[in-house]
């Protein structure tokens, strides 16, 4: 059995799961060393797709039709500042801290839709450094696609993971025993038969099937997290899943993995060793769907005497509207002022919520329950502000579709501006055409006016009334109109 150093890349949103991930690998004794650059203070995939989106926008006005559609991504690798932002990361990859101290065995990288062609310069450059090194990705890019093959086939990664990465440490194992081995000429070989939730380059072909699990947590591994002058925050995840499925959604379907008593071990080994209260932030997709569950967890936790605050959760506003009563009781029960939620509101129109998939148990979510949902928004947000509540806001968050015209984005600057005004944070969401969900299959279809950055990153920023209008959504490219 040969020591395993492992690189493990990853936009900084990202960096959490890694760090997970890590603990898991160590616990199962499949790695012997983890380097996992610090892109919070370098500059990593978030600042240099940022970046690239800016000048794009500015300097690379142009407009696709036709083939572009057939082939989005890769108009962006052919481009000219695609071509520059990669002589960029090659000449200063040490000062970007995307080497470690020792050269790694593997590079393993996790990406998200708007990340994959930072991930594919960094995997070009990481070859020139390590050419014998495989590089595996994965993420909620990755999934069973065709078109995704196709990409993977044409780049300098190796192989990629489908559906969460806990079979990563089957086949880290076997490459550690050198059951499977790489070469640079011929791909993997030897024992890839089984390994589910894979797909590797075997003598220029794609092979592996299935889907990959959400991580389980066991008794002897750590759960990372991040300890500040007075207080520990942890995420937790893996009690729940949501029920709905959204198309816009790409969050993979899963199966519960982590009880609640795994957590209240977790959660409560962290408190006792830092003797610090311990933020818990749950990133679960639809927690308040299984209110008992959470509550029986902080429960538990009180009757230990573990100090702790919920730091922050997302809300489905249908959970306001079938159970509202629960929902006040709960985050009165374990939220502060210091907490924060996140709604996601996405549309207020029936069309669109229609077409862009938004569902409620399998069924689309009618214009009688969208006007609830808003109305139930302003009224937790009016609780909220009588029992000062959550003073570092409650986040809405918006999608916009190619489906806008001038009344839907009119009505979503008069919801922004109420729900300003109430105090609430506004988050709106450019969606870009891609492959990763249903939804950007479809844009790709619909798309008639295309920045090339727009493949490159989704546009998230948080913005006002004061200096949203219709005309500047629609000049900043985030936003496509028919």
């Amino acid at each position: 059995m040969k020591d395993l150093a492992v690189y493990m890349i990853g936009p900084e949103h990202r960096t959490f799961s890694l760090g997970v991930l890590k603990h898991m690998l160590e616990y199962e004794d499949c790695i012997d060393y983890a380097y996992i650059p610090n892109t919070n203070e370098s500059l990593g995939f978030d600042r240099i797709a940022e970046e690239y989106t800016r000048h794009a926008i500015k300097h690379y006005r142009k407009r696709f039709t036709g083939s572009i559609l057939s082939k989005p991504l890769d108009a962006v690798f052919e481009h000219e500042l695609y071509k520059r932002t990669k002589e960029t990361i090659e000449d200063n990859f040490y000062e970007l801290g995307f080497i470690g101290d020792v050269e790694p065995d593997i590079i393993i990288m996790s990406l998200s839709t708007p990340s994959y062609p930072v991930g594919r310069i960094l995997a070009d450059v990481y070859k020139e450094y390590f050419p014998d090194t495989p590089i595996i990705a994965g993420g909620p890019f990755f999934k069973d696609d065709e078109e995704i093959e196709r990409l993977v086939d044409s780049s300098k990664i190796d192989g990629y993971c489908i559906g969460h990465a806990s079979s990563l440490s089957r086949f880290l194992q076997r490459y550690r025993n050198k059951e499977i081995r790489y070469s640079a000429k011929q791909g993997f070989s030897g024992d890839v038969d089984g390994l589910s939730g894979f797909r590797l380059k075997v003598d220029s072909k794609i092979v592996g099937d299935g889907r990959g699990k959400l991580t389980i947590l066991k008794d002897g591994m750590e759960v990372p997290y991040t300890k500040y002058d007075n207080i520990v925050h942890m995420n937790i995840f893996g009690i729940s899943s949501c029920p709905h499925h959204c198309s816009y959604c790409s969050t993979n379907k899963q199966k519960v993995s982590n009880g609640e008593r795994i957590w209240r071990k977790k959660i409560k080994e962290a408190y006792e060793k830092e003797h610090m209260p311990v933020y818990i932030s749950i990133l679960d997709d639809n927690p308040l769907m299984y209110i008992k569950k959470y509550t029986k967890l902080l429960e538990r936790l009180r009757k230990d005497r573990v100090e702790f605050l919920l730091a922050s959760m997302f809300v489905d506003p249908f959970n306001l509207v079938n159970n509202y009563n629960d929902v006040l009781a709960f985050l009165s029960g374990y939220c502060s002022q210091d907490s924060k939620i996140f709604i996601g509101r996405e549309t207020h129109d029936e069309m669109i919520a229609y077409k862009m998939g938004r569902n409620c148990f399998g069924r689309h979510r009618d214009q009688k329950i969208l006007d609830e949902e808003y109305q139930r928004i302003k009224d937790l947000i009016n609780y909220a502000n009588t029992k000062h509540m959550f003073d570092s806001g409650i986040v809405v968050a918006y999608i916009l579709t190619p489906w806008e015209n001038k009344r839907t984005i009119s009505k979503s600057l008069e919801e922004w501006k109420e729900l300003t005004d109430l105090g609430a944070h506004i988050v709106f969401y450019g969606l870009t055409p891609g492959f990763s969900t249903r939804l950007r299959k479809m844009h790709r279809e619909l798309i008639r006016d295309v920045n090339p950055a727009l493949y490159y990153r989704i546009g998230s920023f948080v913005s006002t009334p004061d200096n949203l209008s219709y005309d500047m959504l629609k000049d900043v490219g985030r936003v496509f109109f028919r």
